[in-house]
């Protein structure tokens, strides 16, 4: 509310003369924050994340051994009548009152931070309102490279897919399959994107045309992320968000009141599909750690910034929506091992931090669900799922469209997550959870591992090395050796009997579609010859 103040020109000519009118003025200003809810957030977040140690150490990272407090900002807006657009409440951070430089900066506005794939259901309505169905067919292969330089420059590697298998929109959306929107920004084009995010509520000239920009490349902060949801919820119109209603003065008579503004940016259909899509994210999707208490209908999305250095969970129901933010303050760190031992992602922290908030912000409010998706070609219509069915046994299968048709015929979704490993083939499934043979209620959603080859190793430099060290070293990384015993002739250079003196490659040389490491080796050198023994005396 302070900064909304000092920024508006409507209190003075300059932010010195707002300030003055702020704190001397003797101003009632009316917000929209219930102090309920607002207790209630920051209580869903303290009990959520790690406690805060007095020590300051935090949570250590398991690669660096830096141990710090990751943070937390969130934003939940009404959407009913009485509050639409409302800020109910809004956590700038869990630490107001600390001692850190950045303690008292509000995380929820700002400039903000990477959302990651929250990002993309803004893709995914750009391209529903230009008529792409959202049952519509797209490869998702594990890595995919787009050269398109006009669009999205000379060479984009994406990672982040089905193994190859071919889905829709549905599927790519609710199992935030990268290589999917990566071919999606390449066909609605960079500046339709901007041009629907700015429309359902992000600021102007925040977001740079670039194709990396569906995939959360570029910083945005929880009042805009609540603001553009609210507009997917509110079948398509856009409510600006408002945090102070009146501004009245000593005497009694009305400084500023604010009058809410209703702008149409989506069509109701594509809004109405998109919320059906996002359901899908909590039910059977990433989201799955946010489902609310009582099944209470709710979409949302999850997002996690490139090396999981920021993540969000944005969602809403029929009557609020929070958006969730989960990083470090300084800067954008790398949440390595912070979650149960492994990375922090949007549907990890952000989505439990979400249920927790939402699971406060409703009393007295009784569930409802979305409006049904208009019946044409792009939508579908699911049978009912029996009550009780067998987990089936995915163990070296392959995730391709076979699986897939076969999984949602049996009631099931999948979610793939790919993992680098040389210990089973890659493209195949090597843990599933639940676990075959297990009994689980029909739409239930199994967990795959799939295998991914690690990327390979550069070169060792094993100049200085014995023979068999280098060897070692050279065929632990999965490179073969070839020896040629020869004396090193600069005599300036490594000349120590038995030891590497040249290799090549040369050390440090991507590995990959090298097969062999050739050596030279200074030869040992020739023994001693034994002296003849000494006669014997008869």
């Amino acid at each position: 509310m302070k900064q909304w103040f000092l920024d508006n020109p409507l209190f003075g000519e300059t932010r010195d003369d707002r300030a003055r009118l702020l704190f001397e003025g003797g101003l009632d200003i009316h917000t929209t924050i219930d102090l309920e809810l607002q207790a209630r957030a920051e209580a869903a977040v303290a009990d959520t994340l790690p406690p805060l140690r007095d020590d300051g150490r935090g949570i250590c990272d398991p690669v660096t051994g830096q141990c710090r407090n990751p943070d937390a900002a969130a934003v939940v807006m009404g959407t009913t009548e009485a509050d639409d657009g409302h800020i109910l409440a809004m956590v700038g951070g869990r630490d107001f009152f600390g001692e850190r430089e950045d303690a008292k900066f509000n995380l929820a506005s700002g400039s903000g931070r990477q959302a990651g794939s929250s990002m993309k259901p803004i893709g995914l309505a750009a391209a529903l309102q230009s008529g792409i169905p959202v049952t519509s067919g797209w490869e998702a292969p594990s890595n995919i490279v787009i050269q398109n330089p006009p669009v999205c420059g000379s060479r984009w590697g994406v990672r982040g897919g089905a193994g190859g298998a071919r889905v829709t929109l549905v599927r790519a959306t609710r199992s935030s399959l990268n290589t999917v929107y990566a071919q999606l920004i390449e066909r609605i084009r960079p500046p339709a994107f901007v041009e629907m995010a700015e429309d359902l509520g992000i600021g102007e000239d925040r977001i740079d045309p670039v194709c990396a920009a569906i995939l959360g490349s570029e910083n945005v902060n929880m009042v805009e992320m609540a603001t553009v949801y609210s507009t997917i919820k509110r079948s398509g119109v856009r409510v600006d968000p408002v945090i102070v209603t009146r501004v009245v003065n000593p005497d009694g008579t009305l400084r500023f009141e604010h009058t809410p503004t209703r702008t149409t940016a989506l069509s109701s259909s594509v809004a109405h599909q998109m919320s059906w899509v996002m359901e899908g994210v909590i039910t059977g999707g990433t989201g799955w750690r946010a489902k609310l208490e009582g099944d209470r209908p709710a979409a949302g999305k999850t997002g996690t910034a490139q090396n999981n250095a920021d993540a969000t969970f944005i969602g809403y129901t029929a009557q609020r929506t929070t958006a969730v933010w989960v990083g470090f303050p300084e800067e954008q760190i790398p949440m390595r091992g912070l979650f149960q031992g492994g990375n922090v992602q949007g549907g990890t922290y952000p989505a439990l931090i979400w249920k927790a908030i939402m699971d406060r912000m409703h009393d007295g409010l009784e569930p409802e669900g979305f409006p049904t998706p208009p019946g044409s070609s792009t939508t579908t219509t699911l049978p009912i799922a029996p009550e009780l069915i067998t987990v089936p046994d995915l163990f070296g299968r392959e995730v391709n469209e076979e699986l897939l048709l076969e999984l949602e015929e049996q009631f099931f979704s999948l979610l793939p997550v790919e993992r680098e490993t040389d210990e089973h083939p890659a493209g195949t499934i090597f843990v599933q959870v639940p676990s075959a043979g297990t009994q689980v209620p029909g739409g239930t959603l199994l967990t795959v591992e799939v295998a991914v080859a690690p990327p390979a190793a550069d070169v060792p430099n094993v100049i200085g090395l014995t023979e068999a060290e280098a060897k070692q070293t050279a065929t632990g990384l999965g490179f073969g050796v070839d020896v040629e015993v020869v004396q090193n002739p600069e005599p300036d250079g490594e000349q120590r009997p038995g030891r590497v003196w040249a290799q090549d490659p040369s050390p440090d040389t991507p590995g990959d579609g090298i097969d062999t490491v050739r050596l030279r080796v200074n030869p040992e050198p020739e023994p001693e010859p034994e002296p003849d023994p000494e006669p014997e005396d008869d």
